[in-house]
């Protein structure tokens, strides 16, 4: 999956350089891309993920969702804006939050399984 992040990053790259009608294209095919990634990442997290965790997350969104709501009909359009702005800073938080832990709780289980196997950690069972 990170090679479909890699490949739709640098469509978005080369649609920049590109520019015109078919550097759009290159950037709304990248954005897809990631898109695609980002959504397979939250939902193979979501499967794995603690009731805890998964309730963290969706109230952080709720909240984040509600606070634009207010903000939009409160401020106007350009206050809307910024919070878009925001939000795509909100999404990339949220994907590097879900990478680290991710990274981490493996790097974990590798350690423990290593640890078992080689008798330095006796095995737990349930």
């Amino acid at each position: 999956m990170i090679a479909l992040c890699a490949a739709a990053t640098a469509l978005i790259t080369a649609g920049i350089c590109v520019g015109g009608g078919w550097g759009t294209a290159l950037i709304v095919l990248g954005l897809v891309g990631n898109h695609a990634w980002l959504t397979v990442t939250l939902v193979r997290w979501w499967q794995r993920a603690s009731y805890r965790a998964r309730l963290t997350l969706f109230a952080t969104t709720t909240a984040y969702v509600t606070g634009w709501f207010v903000i939009r009909v409160a401020a106007g359009p350009v206050a809307a804006w910024v919070l878009a702005m925001a939000g795509i800073g909100y999404v990339a938080t949220v994907g590097g939050v879900l990478a680290a832990t991710g990274y981490l709780a493996a790097h974990h289980a590798k350690a423990t399984q290593h640890a078992i196997a080689t008798g330095k950690l006796k095995e737990i069972t349930r």
